[in-house]
């Protein structure tokens, strides 16, 4: 988990878009995604786990 938040803090940090900003690592499942109702696909979720936004 530390290495996905170092990354978009690094974005931050240094002016870049964080919007748009993708990571090929991936959070843990975590119970914020299941009370967040996030959509699934094939049993893993959509959103939250290695983009910032919903595009």
């Amino acid at each position: 988990m530390l290495a996905v938040m170092t990354k978009f803090r690094n974005v931050c940090a240094h002016s870049d878009r964080l919007f748009d900003f993708r990571t090929k690592d991936a959070l843990c499942d975590m119970k914020i995604h299941e009370r967040l109702f996030l959509p699934r696909e094939q049993g893993r979720y959509v959103y939250g786990k290695m983009t910032c936004s919903h595009s």
